[in-house]
């Protein structure tokens, strides 16, 4: 079966490590310690021609090398890494990119940030790791690839399985979301400029008056609307027309029109 069909077998490996890296608690350094360990197993297991246990082998290798790739992305995280500093009831003023369109529910907004850096007591602390933001109104008012800063407290993903059997702060964890804030409006967050060069500067300033002139020329509907399409600026459209954008999954559209 090895020599039939090796691709199965290979993915079998990857496959069967990656869950049990997931389900066991071992550094992850452990599981790459063991796939060298199986190394000379399989030189000489070749030389000695003894073909089924050099195959075992590698693939046993293979499953480890898998567990210690998945391990150290996703259990291993370096001191700065964002998880160290949730629930640890300190109030940072956290900066952090948007990354994903923000999602706009009814009496809630969720804005997912790739946090680069934590203030505290004039302090910085260079961070990785996302976080989701959550914001206790419906706002359009940032958009993907806005820079935000903000104060807040930062909480751990909390909850196990839903009742449809989702677990859904694992579901987070695999998209490196390790925390959430909370803010009761989108009032105490700060957009940074766009970019502080003489280019960013000058495309800022078309952006202004094309946008300018849609505000002058059209109804505020219309205006905001063409201003997503034409240079990608989402932050005054409406939000009911912003969900149906979201919900039809054309919302990147706005983006590559103002890229």
């Amino acid at each position: 079966m090895a020599r039939k069909y090796p691709a199965v077998l290979t993915l079998g490996a990857i496959v069967s490590g990656i869950i049990l890296a997931d389900n066991v608690s071992i550094p992850a350094w452990s599981f790459l310690v063991i796939s060298l360990i199986l190394f000379p197993v399989v030189m000489a297991s070749y030389y000695k021609e003894n073909s089924i246990i050099a195959a075992s082998a590698v693939l046993l290798a293979l499953a480890m090398l898998s567990a210690f790739g998945f391990s150290f992305r996703y259990k291993t995280f370096p001191p700065g890494h964002i998880i160290h500093f949730a629930d640890d009831n300190q109030k940072y003023r956290i900066y952090g990119t948007v990354d994903n369109w923000p999602i706009v529910r009814e009496h809630r907004t969720s804005i997912g940030l790739e946090v680069d850096s934590l203030g505290r007591s004039g302090e910085t602390i260079h961070t990785t790791g996302r976080i989701i933001l959550n914001i206790a109104t419906e706002t359009t008012g940032f958009q993907y690839g806005d820079r935000l800063q903000f104060e807040a407290r930062l909480y751990s993903i909390r909850g196990g399985k839903n009742p449809s059997g989702m677990d859904y702060r694992r579901y987070l964890n695999l998209k490196n979301v390790f925390a959430v804030a909370y803010l009761p409006h989108q009032y105490a967050i700060m957009v940074d400029p766009a970019g502080a060069g003489y280019y960013m500067r000058l495309i800022d300033r078309v952006r202004k008056a094309i946008g300018d002139t849609f505000r002058e020329t059209l109804s505020p509907q219309s205006a905001a609307v063409a201003s997503g399409f034409l240079i990608g600026e989402t932050r005054d459209i409406p939000v009911d027309i912003y969900r149906l954008f979201r919900d039809s999954g054309t919302l990147h559209l706005l983006a590559v029109s103002g890229s």
